[in-house]
């Protein structure tokens, strides 16, 4: 059984993975370069913002870009979002998919923009009595000459710069991972909203993938956790008296590194060179620094 995994869009991103991957507002030559993969999670994010509305229409939306692993949509919403609600979200979304609905794209005036917010039609499904709070926002920050945009998918509309796929159509497969807090702007003095984190691949394969090649990984850092305890359990044990921290035998080092090789070689590159870096920290790192910390408690009690 896969378990789900979410990085968090702060977290540090790996060598290779686009710039374009972060909570900064995009300039144009920034979109401009997304790929496949981050114009599809880009679509996604609209799509769970419509299952949202259709399930919570007094819901107001922020921003909702792709992220390194996925995609989320900060939301604004009197209702705690949880795990629970993530089987009827993703069934609106679903929904939404099979629908088939073109992206279109729309330039307005910065003034055409303003009216739309302030009757509450940007990030929504129709006209309503609240205005598009964060969108009017997000307007007023765009810079002058700067294009404005929107992005229709059915009867959703948003203030967005793109770019999208074709279609909700070829959005492919997708998961709800994670709602966590976070503050608009990542500002503590704004209000804080309900981040819904997402993931979404090409087809359902890669998915699949996606998950268990994070649970595996999971499985790895575990086995590398339990054998730093056990060296140092030993080490401790073996200790009669005060003495330096032995460093660790190469032949130990070997034994160790095999006993895991098998279960590393089955995952992704990625994966695995995460693995490998774990691996260096907590043989020459965090033993010997254990050690170290033991030996001197050793000492001050006698």
């Amino acid at each position: 059984m896969c378990l789900h995994f979410v990085i968090p869009s702060g977290a540090r991103r790996s060598r290779g993975i686009s710039q374009f991957m972060s909570d900064d507002r995009k300039t144009p030559e920034m979109r401009a370069t997304m790929t496949d993969i981050e114009r599809l999670r880009h679509s996604a994010s609209h799509v769970l913002a419509t299952a949202i509305l259709k399930i919570w229409p007094e819901a107001q939306f922020a921003a909702g870009p792709p992220v390194e692993n996925g995609f989320y949509y900060d939301v604004d919403l009197p209702h705690r979002i949880s795990p629970d609600d993530f089987e009827k979200i993703e069934t609106e979304m679903q929904k939404e998919i099979k629908a088939n609905h073109p992206f279109e794209r729309m330039e307005v005036s910065r003034d055409e923009a303003l009216e739309l917010g302030r009757k509450g039609r940007l990030a929504a499904l129709s006209d309503r009595s609240e205005p598009s709070k964060f969108k009017l926002d997000i307007i007023e920050n765009i810079p002058p000459d700067e294009k404005i945009s929107l992005y229709r998918n059915g009867d959703f509309i948003d203030l967005c710069a793109g770019p999208h796929v074709m279609r909700t159509g070829n959005i492919g497969a997708f998961k709800l991972t994670n709602v966590a807090s976070a503050y608009y702007k990542g500002d503590e003095k704004n209000p804080q909203l309900q981040r819904v984190y997402g993931t979404a691949f090409k087809t359902k394969k890669e998915l699949d993938d996606y998950f268990c090649s994070m649970t595996t990984s999971a499985q790895v850092c575990r086995c590398f956790c339990r054998a730093a305890r056990l060296s140092l359990k030993n080490w401790r044990s073996s200790q009669k008296k005060p003495s330096s921290p032995p460093a660790i035998s190469a032949s130990a080092h070997r034994t160790l590194r095999e006993k895991f090789s098998t279960r590393r070689a089955a995952i992704s590159p990625i994966i695995s060179n995460q693995c490998s870096r774990l691996w260096h920290y907590t043989m020459t790192l965090f033993i010997p620094i254990g050690r170290l910390v033991l030996s001197r408690k050793m000492q001050k009690a006698t």
